[in-house]
């Protein structure tokens, strides 16, 4: 199979997987099935890291307790900021501020340890459960509003730059599937779309029979569940990158999920006047940092 340029539909090869309509309804229910007891089990595994997680700053902020009413609610976003949460912010702002200026004076953003360990705490700072309050002072200290589109890019070319990386990797092995699972996010990656297509199910009236997933880069793997999780759904992926799509492909090809996928290079900012046959999917994924 060859990358598109969008105008013809690529056919399905002869290895492509042909079931019963009467067994669809069926897989369907099973795969909402399968995703809820993966939702519930990380949602489990949530809720214990989070009670057995050691405290790293006392504040207030990590100490404040949701109100439980409405009354009470507008009260606690509305009420001046305390200064210890004033000062909590300007703490956090500052190590993400410190964060963003070492990862411009890096000279590569391929995968290296002190990358690694940058991205990690970012992560971390990120996606730590602070109370409103204190996500609105975070993101209004200073130079926060200044550097957020910067720090977007320099996650969105790092996470590319990995993405790269394990490409290459995975396609100069001998076996495609075991070095895959060397890939040291890979569990993430299947959780998350777990997650993402569990949320999604319940949308859908039946099977969806096309997929379209932009952004999928060169290690396509949230295409590959998709895949694997709607076994009747042909998958497009689109990236406007031509050596991500080349990469993509190849991996999916090594890997042995090729058969019902199909690559077109697009930018969605700029769509041709015609009707392609992508955007007749039922389903569309964007990546995060697109």
């Amino acid at each position: 199979m060859t990358i598109s340029n969008g105008d013809k539909t690529p056919e399905k090869t002869a290895t492509g997987t042909i079931r019963d309509k009467n067994d669809s309804p069926l897989q369907f229910e099973a795969t909402k099935a399968s995703h809820r007891q993966t939702l519930h089990d990380l949602s489990s595994a949530s809720t214990a890291a989070a009670q057995e997680a050691p405290s790293t700053t006392k504040s207030s902020a990590q100490e404040a307790t949701l109100p439980t009413t409405k009354s009470s609610a507008l009260t606690a976003l509305s009420a001046p900021p305390t200064q210890e949460l004033i000062s909590t912010a300007s703490s956090i702002a500052a190590e993400i501020s410190f964060i963003h200026t070492t990862l411009l004076t890096l000279p590569t953003l391929s995968p290296h340890p002190r990358l690694n360990s940058l991205l990690t705490r970012l992560v971390h700072l990120c996606t730590a459960p602070y109370p409103p309050p204190l996500v609105s002072l975070i993101l209004s200290t200073p130079p926060i509003p200044s550097i957020t589109t910067s720090l977007r890019t320099l996650c969105a070319l790092s996470e590319s730059a990995l993405e790269s990386h394990w490409s290459s990797y995975i396609l100069s092995s001998p076996n495609a599937s075991a070095a895959l699972q060397k890939f040291p996010y890979h569990e993430n990656y299947q959780a998350l779309c777990a997650v993402e297509t569990y949320l999604l199910t319940p949308f859908l009236p039946s099977p969806p029979k096309n997929i379209t997933f932009i952004g999928s880069g060169p290690l396509p793997l949230s295409s590959i569940h998709l895949s694997q999780t709607f076994p009747a759904a042909h998958v497009w992926n689109l990236d406007r990158d031509a050596p991500a799509l080349t990469a993509g492909h190849s991996l999916c090809a090594a890997l042995g999920v090729a058969q019902r996928m199909a690559w077109v290079q697009r930018d969605v900012h700029h769509l041709a006047p015609e009707r392609e046959d992508w955007e007749d999917s039922e389903v569309v994924f964007l990546a995060a940092l697109v």
